[in-house]
């Protein structure tokens, strides 16, 4: 009933020259095109492997990154276009291992300035003692009074079980790809 009443008022329905199919593959790609562009700039969806992190985030676990939290970074160079932030203590990060080159999610337990004392064989950074056994974590420099400029110092919530600043020294702040914003 309907065409019919459009043909009396002389109104002409089009008929698309593009298939379902093409339709579907377009909308696939544009949202493919989304997708990486909100990955790259954005933030990231990350499943949490280890344990490291416990009681935090257990193994398993899907965390999101805010990839705007600190600055605006190229993708793949790990470089910052500009800077608008920097961790602040409690900050969990995302950034790449040193060592192994792996995303790493840790806690920001000291940020640039912060008092660094090494005393009695115990480990103080910003006034929070940690467990530092010196013969196995070799790259941390305790002779400094302070943690560097534009580096932070990290710590698993499960220190027992996790290699941190405490193994591979201080993090370059734009070594930082993300704030984990909530799981």
């Amino acid at each position: 009933k309907e065409t019919d009443s459009l043909k009396k008022s002389g109104v002409r329905m089009k008929e698309s020259n593009i298939s379902p199919v093409k339709i579907i593959m377009i909308a696939l790609l544009l949202f493919s095109l989304l997708y990486c562009f909100v990955t790259l700039f954005i933030f990231d969806i990350m499943i949490v492997r280890g344990h490291s992190m416990e009681p935090t985030f257990s193994q398993g676990d899907i965390i999101f990154v805010n990839k705007l939290a600190y600055g605006l970074l190229i993708p793949f160079k790990n470089e910052y276009i500009t800077t608008w932030g920097y961790p602040k203590h409690g900050d969990i990060v995302l950034f790449r291992d040193p060592e192994e080159g792996k995303k790493t999610v840790k806690r920001c337990i000291a940020v640039q300035n912060d008092p660094i004392e090494y005393r009695d064989s115990k480990l103080y950074i910003a006034g929070n003692h940690l467990p530092f056994n010196p013969l196995q974590h070799y790259t941390l420099d305790i002779h400094l009074t302070e943690v560097p400029d534009h580096t932070i110092f990290v710590l698993g919530d499960n220190p027992a079980h996790s290699i941190d600043s405490r193994h591979f020294g201080y993090i370059q702040v734009t070594h930082i790809l993300g704030k984990v914003i909530f799981n």
